[in-house]
């Protein structure tokens, strides 16, 4: 329930929307103890409240989704890129400069930089043009090239196969078969737009990228039918529909890590996170994968669309049953 109650995005968002735009209704217990029904037709305002607005609503039992025909082809680019630390800039800077000709091109998919290396798995769904993804990657390739020349050692690698399914995805990748256990791990994220990797916001944002201690991820999860969706028709923060990635700054800690050294851990990631949102004005953040400790929470989880989320919450829980931290309705 999590993951559509926040909003929902995959590697698909691009082709099909978020997955609140592909819940046709759900079924849910209210704080009263009914059971009811929620879609466009009854219980319209609860309907939307639950596409994105988050926990707080009741406990929903049943979600229904509209489907589509299964995929058949996928283009599956999975890129290694290493380098020395003095490349870093360089490196980071052409990969996040490719990002509107990526997104141009239907290119969807995770990337993890960091100061030694970059790890991405990339797709273009309902797609087998393998030599046209190489392709794409020219920039990066062109980049190790001059630098390897220069004797600053960079390699790129890639690996484009086309996997008949989605399910493919998850058989060729062997991370994704086994996760292991869960581990402590604090966020901070926003929601970006298309611009930021260009020009002098680009030299920017890459500037604060290399400089942080943080691990980093590239969620090419907005843009393409998610751009298409009214701001207001659910209730996720406006910014999906005008952002193109979701970015995630990450740490965590071990069992033995000692409290003190944990909330300097969170200070920090709170100070980096309210940085990085000083260079997307008017973007706020996906509220499933952010910092619980956000200054202005409602407004960066939600938007314009928290006044509405709170007068539904009203109505529909006015004791106050159902709360969470940060969530909508905590500061009633």
């Amino acid at each position: 329930g999590g993951w559509v109650l926040g909003g929902g995005h995959s590697a698909l968002s691009p082709q099909y929307g978020l997955g609140v735009d592909n819940v046709i209704q759900f079924e849910i217990v209210t704080p009263d103890g009914k059971l009811r029904t929620a879609n466009h037709y009854e219980n319209k305002d609860l309907f939307w409240a639950l596409r994105g607005g988050g926990p707080g609503f009741g406990v929903v039992t049943k979600v229904t989704y509209k489907t589509y025909p299964a995929i058949t082809a996928i283009t599956s680019l999975l890129v290694n890129v290493t380098y020395t630390n003095a490349s870093y800039h360089g490196a980071l800077k052409t990969f996040l400069s490719m990002q509107p000709d990526l997104a141009a091109r239907n290119f969807s998919g995770y990337t993890y930089p960091s100061k030694t290396n970059l790890l991405g798995g990339i797709l273009v769904a309902n797609s087998a043009d393998v030599g046209g993804a190489n392709a794409t990657f020219k920039p990066l390739f062109d980049f190790a090239e001059a630098e390897t020349k220069a004797g600053r050692p960079m390699l790129v690698q890639t690996v484009v196969s086309v996997l008949p399914s989605v399910f493919g995805m998850f058989s060729a990748d062997p991370a994704t078969v086994d996760e292991g256990s869960g581990s402590a791990a604090i966020l901070g994220s926003r929601l970006v737009p298309l611009d930021i990797f260009k020009g002098a916001r680009l030299e920017a944002f890459t500037a604060f990228l290399v400089k942080q201690p943080f691990s980093i991820t590239l969620l090419h999860v907005a843009g393409g039918k998610v751009n298409t969706v009214s701001p207001s028709a659910t209730a996720v923060n406006p910014s999906w529909r005008r952002a193109s990635h979701h970015i995630i700054l990450a740490t965590g800690w071990g069992t033995n890590t000692t409290f003190a050294l944990r909330n300097v851990l969170r200070k920090g990631l709170t100070q980096a996170t309210q940085t990085f949102a000083e260079l997307v004005p008017g973007f706020g953040a996906y509220a499933n994968e952010a910092d619980i400790n956000e200054l202005k929470w409602s407004e960066t989880f939600w938007g314009g669309n928290y006044p509405r989320l709170v007068s539904i919450k009203r109505n529909i829980d006015p004791l106050g049953i159902f709360t969470c931290y940060h969530c909508v309705g905590y500061q009633d």
